[in-house]
């Protein structure tokens, strides 16, 4: 470490490390509680928890309850139909990115089942506006099968 690497930090002053390495990160998450959603992805089908207490309800799914602690969760196929609530352009990019063209990242809003979906938007940037019909759903992607909100027609 060398002390040039040492700056002051903008806001509190404090001393910092400023290195300039590029970090990389691989990781395993365990994800045997709610493998079922990725097997729902397979099957074409989105799939959300509900806690069978309190009626929570989860997306992404979650094994156990935030608002109750109950682990008593079951699982269910949400309505896809809602609208757009927001949405942002990426233009900058992580690197872990970098090989996507420009992407959209929105929330659809899915009343029937009061849940939000965060997730990328399937459409020219263009063509998206606020409060649009919208339906989540399974998208095939370079990287693999994940769910995308898609305009509705």
């Amino acid at each position: 470490m060398n002390l040039s690497n040492i700056i002051k930090d903008k806001k509190t002053g404090d001393p910092i490390l400023h290195d300039l390495r590029e970090l990389r990160l691989k990781y395993e998450l365990p994800v045997g509680r709610v493998s079922r959603f990725f097997q729902g992805l397979e099957e074409g089908k989105i799939l959300a928890t509900r806690c069978r207490k309190c009626g929570a309800r989860y997306f992404p799914p979650q094994s156990w309850c935030s608002e109750c602690g109950s682990q008593e969760v079951e699982w269910f196929e949400p309505d896809p139909h809602g609208y757009l609530s927001t949405f942002t352009v990426i233009n900058v990019k992580p690197k872990s990115f970098n090989t996507f063209k420009d992407y959209v990242v929105g929330i659809a809003e899915l009343p029937k089942d009061e849940l939000k979906v965060l997730a990328w938007v399937m459409e020219e940037p263009s063509k998206i506006r606020v409060g649009a019909k919208v339906r989540v759903g399974v998208v095939k992607r370079e990287d693999g099968l994940s769910y995308g909100i898609f305009p509705e027609d």
